[in-house]
């Protein structure tokens, strides 16, 4: 069974994906969890394309919410996808998409699909 279709281990990169790098703010990981052509199909205008990109986006969130956790509520995984649904939480303390941090706290729900592209090292694309 090749790694794209380990939904377990699919799981489980994705996983690691929100710990290291949303959580712990490990930019550096996004080389190695996205794949070198990957498309983030809800960029905000003006984001680049691929791996830059997203890193762009994780700093801006934990600039905006530097106590930010997000937690991965449910998981469901087919073949190579995978779809997650997470909560984030965290103090909005600086600017995010042209909105003044308020110092609140804040409480956020989302899905997100991703494909996990199989190789020896499975990425996220």
């Amino acid at each position: 069974m090749t790694p794209a279709m380990n939904t377990d281990l699919n799981k489980s990169t994705y996983r690691r994906f929100i710990q290291d790098v949303f959580n712990e703010g490990h930019l550096e990981e996004i080389d190695d969890l996205l794949a070198p052509d990957y498309t983030l199909h809800d960029a905000p205008p003006g984001t680049p394309a691929g791996r830059e990109g997203v890193k762009q986006i994780v700093a801006r969130f934990r600039a905006a919410y530097p106590d930010m956790a997000i937690t991965i509520e449910d998981q469901v995984a087919e073949e190579d996808r995978v779809c997650s649904r997470s909560t984030l939480r965290g103090t909005h303390k600086g600017e995010i998409f042209s909105v003044r941090g308020t110092g609140k706290a804040v409480t956020m729900t989302s899905s997100t699909m991703v494909r996990i592209k199989g190789d020896e090292s499975p990425k996220a694309g």
